[in-house]
Order: structure tokens, then sequence, then C-alpha cells
């Protein structure tokens, strides 16, 4: 890799005050941007040293996902639509459907430094890096490499099922679910906003469960009738419950930039 990021001990250059400026956010994002960077880079290469686990490829996914959040936020589109192509490839590798190989591994090294470049230009250190090419290796390589394991396609059972009624089922709270004094809540409530600047709420739920945490709760109330469902807005809001052992900071990570969708408690 050709950068050698290192994470800044600390922000000079980003104040905090009780009302913060538009560019002291920016730069509070790109702060965080170099830190994602630099627990990339150790992962990359602890997984070319041929030294990791499950948990170095998903290091890997959380700096990549958390570099598209902001980048959707302050409307960086080229720097959200290349960490969406390189996000898609590392989930499809922590899953398992991809082969953690010398190939692989070479291509998301490479993926790396144009996400590296990006980051760069938005700085102002360079132009925006030609990422088409990288992009259609990302593609290619989904389609193309041998997945570890590959699903087998479901049989017709040709059972029917009442749509209403699994909504209303999802509706209800199981009793063993109810709050302890030793478990965080979390609601999601994201809103088509925040699906268009990035924020995916399947995959912040999946680094909640990744914590430990389960959904007790799907809200499906504000589901609208079929001629009605626009799918590019947010209909539902889900209810996690996590535990205590796990520390604020830690818990609020996936929402970085869209807090007001996750209420924590």
């Amino acid at each position: 890799m050709r950068h050698g990021w290192r994470a800044s001990p600390n922000c000079s250059a980003c104040p905090w005050r009780y009302v913060m400026a538009f560019e002291d956010i920016q730069a509070i994002f790109l702060q965080e941007c170099e830190e994602g960077l630099a627990s990339a880079e150790a992962a990359l290469l602890s997984i070319k040293a041929g030294e990791h686990d499950q948990e170095t490829i998903n290091t890997i996914f959380r700096a990549v996902h958390s570099i598209k959040g902001g980048a959707g936020a302050f409307g960086f589109a080229a720097l959200q639509s290349f960490t969406h192509h390189f996000e898609t490839l590392l989930d499809k590798a922590r899953d398992g459907e991809l082969v953690l190989d010398a190939t692989l591994t070479e291509l998301l090294i490479s993926a790396f430094d144009v996400l590296a470049d990006h980051v760069a230009a938005i700085r102002g250190d360079g132009a925006t890096p030609d990422d088409a090419a990288m992009i259609t290796a990302l593609r290619d390589a989904l389609t193309a490499r041998p997945s570890a394991a590959a699903p087998a396609a479901p049989a017709d059972t040709g059972l029917s099922f009442d749509l209403g009624a699994m909504m209303a089922e999802l509706n209800q709270p199981s009793a063993d679910d109810a709050a302890t004094d030793e478990e965080w809540e979390v609601v999601l409530a994201p809103t088509a906003g925040d699906l268009v600047n990035g924020g995916e709420p399947l995959l912040m739920m999946r680094e909640l469960i990744d914590m430990g945490g389960r959904i007790v709760e799907i809200e499906t109330d504000s589901v609208p009738p079929i001629d009605a469902f626009d799918p590019e807005a947010a209909y539902l809001t889900w209810t996690l419950r996590l535990p205590g052992t796990i520390d604020e900071a830690t818990l609020r990570e996936p929402f970085d930039f869209i807090a007001d969708a996750a209420s924590v408690r």
C-alpha cells in the first residue's frame, strides 16, 4: 500500500463548540477518515501476512462503511459511490461467500489505495481519482470468483401466506424480550434521506448484532398499501437490545452520521 496512513493523536483543526460550523464538522469527518484508513490498512497488512480472523475483515468493513456514511452526509458523491462498491465486496467476503485468497487480498489492497486517494482529494491533496477500472474489478469479483459455499436454489413449496398477518405478528414483542437494567435499547428509525446518504439499516443492525444485540420488535404500522408503496421511502422501525457491558460510544458508532435516526437508552 502506498499511503502509510497514521491517525493523528488529536484533532486541533476540529474544535468542538456548542454550535459547530459546517467546516468544523467536515474536518472531524476527515479526521475519522484518517483513523478508519489507518485501521483498515493495518487489517489488510495482517490479511496479506496470513495472520487474520473474522474480526480483521470486520474492521475493514466498518472503516469503509463509516466513510461511506459520512461521504453521503457531506455530499461527496464520488467517494460515496466508490465506498458502496468496496463495501459490497467486503460484505460478501466477511460472510464467507467469497474466498479470501491471495488474489482477492490484492484486489482489496488496490481498492484501499483508490479509497485513500479519494480521501486525499476531498482534503485538497490531489485530484479525484479515476476509479472506473477499480469499480469494474470490484463488480467482476462478485460474480467471477468462486464462493466459499454456493447456496442451493430454494424449492417451490407451493405454500401461500397472509402478508397482513405476518406483519401484525412482527409488531408483537416477545414477553422474553422485555428490557432489563443490564441492557441497552436501540430504536432505529431511518428516513428516506438517510437511505439516500448511504445509511443502510440492515448493515447498521448487523453491526449491532455482531456486538451481541438481538432484534426484539419491528414496527410496521407505517407501511402503506402496495399501490402507495414508495421503494425509496423508509417505513420500518426496529427495536434492538444489547448487552449493558458495551460502552455507549461503541454502541453509537454505526450511527455516526445519521444520529437522528437512532435513539439509545
